[in-house]
């Protein structure tokens, strides 16, 4: 047992409860109040302590506590290392220092406009929003699971995000590969060719290893959803690209003088200023025109959600379908016209209440 202070100034009390792998953290505020408050339940554990009694966590859970227990159920249901080290880092450090403060049926909506404050200071709606949709599926597992009843979130709902407006072509890709620096440049060809997602799961994370050279392919070990760890087929010529860059001093397929990247941003957003793109662009951007091509050019909607990795057909077809508006003219294109008749092999033009007989005689 014994008293801490976190980086953001919040005191808490850690200490080692029976049958639990990990330590529990009790967190108490910042300041004098919040110092007092957790050193007074540090001395009441070491009385506890003295007299033989085990130390418990109070009879209402908090945060950290059910937070393990998401993580733990996440892990068994197959979820990545990756994904898993990523919320896990989130919550340590954005979340439990503020709303481990009370337990989790003692929270109000007050409380996580704090931890929202704290955590994404200058964050966009939209990003705070997903994490507020990630925070409430630790909740509602909590509620599932009996663990509490109630919760700050119960009547959070996330806000529809906007679409974002789409125009990158080929053309346009193109123009700003042939104005970006090589290792962006390699960066966005290999998104395009594969699809990956361009963060630090997906494309930043392919490895040499990776290529199916006897395929055609190449594995993307994703971790976002059950789906997201597939096989991509490539083109001969893009497997040939790969076979002259192979064999490096990295085991990285993307990489920056012998070492792997951790992020893309700047660099692309250069290469389209130089390219006189006058539209935001985005490394997802890539992502988004490798499923629309394919889809423009009638490949089967299925197919194209295996390839990106989507957990269910209606997330492709919700996320990229509606920017093809072409398909839905030439659906309708295919419907037969009511004006018109077949009969003996020839099509006759019918006037609104005109009878036509069995054989096709007025």
């Amino acid at each position: 047992m014994a008293v801490y202070r976190t980086k953001k100034g919040v005191w808490f009390v850690q200490y080692r409860e029976p049958g639990r792998k990990s330590p529990v953290k009790e967190y108490f505020g910042v300041g004098p109040s919040g110092e007092q408050d957790a050193r007074e339940r540090d001395a009441e554990i070491g009385y506890l302590r003295a007299l033989g009694k085990e130390v418990r966590t109070p009879e209402k859970i908090r945060l950290d506590v059910l937070a393990q227990e998401y993580l733990r159920d996440a892990k068994a249901r197959g979820r990545g290392e990756k994904w898993l080290k990523e919320w896990s880092n989130i919550l340590n450090k954005r979340i439990l220092p503020t709303l481990c403060r009370k337990p989790i049926e003692d929270l109000a909506w007050s409380d996580v406009l704090t931890m929202l404050e704290a955590g994404w200071p200058t964050a966009k709606p939209t990003t705070k929003n997903r994490y507020l949709g990630y925070l409430k599926a630790v909740f509602q597992y909590g509620v599932k699971k009996r663990l509490i009843s109630r919760h700050p979130l119960e009547d959070w709902v996330k806000p529809t995000e906007r679409k974002k407006s789409f125009a990158l072509t080929v053309a346009d890709l193109k123009k700003i590969i042939s104005c970006a620096e090589p290792h962006v440049a390699w960066a966005m060809e290999v998104a395009y060719e594969t699809g990956a997602r361009p963060g630090e799961t997906e494309l930043l994370a392919l490895r040499w290893g990776d290529v199916r050279w006897s395929e055609c392919a190449v594995h993307i070990p994703g971790s976002k959803t059950a789906t997201s760890d597939r096989v991509v087929p490539v083109s001969p010529e893009f497997l040939g690209r790969l076979r002259e860059r192979a064999g490096g001093a990295t085991e990285h397929i993307v990489q920056y003088g012998g070492h792997p990247i951790r992020k893309l941003r700047r660099g692309p957003q250069t290469a389209a200023k130089r390219a006189e793109i006058t539209y935001p662009f985005v490394m997802y951007d890539i992502r988004h025109l490798y499923a629309t091509e394919m889809l423009r050019n009638g490949a089967d909607l299925a197919a194209v959600s295996m390839l990106l990795g989507h957990s269910d057909i209606e997330t492709t077809q919700r996320r990229y379908y509606h920017l093809l508006a072409g398909e839905q003219r030439r659906a309708v294109g295919m419907l037969p016209d009511l004006r018109k008749s077949v009969t003996r092999g020839k099509v006759v033009s019918l006037k609104v209440g005109t009878k036509v007989g069995t054989n096709g005689e007025k």
